[in-house]
């Protein structure tokens, strides 16, 4: 493969990710905006109620999505990294 070839498939595989990168975060806008849904039961081992869950589950893939926005797949061209 040569360098240029390698360059292509480097930023190809860079606008994948920040594409996948944008549908997640579009996903969790969706997700905080949209009022959680089900009643006061709880849904986890009898102690964690939905809402609580759904908030829960919200903040750990928002994180998830701060720690791929830092990686080096979304910033291939940084000299820092080198």
């Amino acid at each position: 493969m040569t360098d240029a070839a390698k360059r292509a498939a480097g930023e190809q595989r860079a606008r994948a990710c920040g594409r996948a990168f944008a549908a997640v975060v579009v996903a969790l806008v969706g997700l905080h905006l949209w009022p959680p849904f089900g009643g006061p039961e709880p849904i986890l081992l009898g102690v964690l109620p939905w809402d609580l869950a759904v908030s829960l589950a919200w903040m750990a893939i928002a994180g998830l999505c701060v720690v791929w926005m830092t990686t080096p797949t979304m910033w291939p061209d940084d000299e820092d990294d080198r």
